[in-house]
């Protein structure tokens, strides 16, 4: 393969499509001067000030999430040693 080639499937409504190949444009090169590094420090500011969030809060959601999975496994394990006991 070449640079910036790929190849690919789609999914479709959730149907494969055939593997195809595809040439990409390669990366955009950027200025590097002091406007464009203020630019770039402002977009991560307002990125960060929009989309993050504390890490103890981000912590919680994922105990609560992991809390969540293995109660299931629990649960599962459970009908499959009733199922086994029938």
């Amino acid at each position: 393969m070449r640079k910036f080639d790929v190849y690919v499937r789609e999914y479709l409504d959730g149907i494969p499509s055939s593997m195809f190949s595809a040439t990409t444009l390669p990366p955009i090169k950027f200025k590097r001067d002091k406007e464009s590094e203020q630019q770039k420090e402002i977009l991560f500011k307002v990125n960060r000030e929009k989309y993050a969030r504390p890490a103890s809060f981000v912590e919680d959601k994922i105990m609560e999430f992991s809390n969540k999975v293995v109660e299931m496994e629990k649960k599962m394990k459970e009908k499959e040693q009733e199922q086994r006991k029938k």
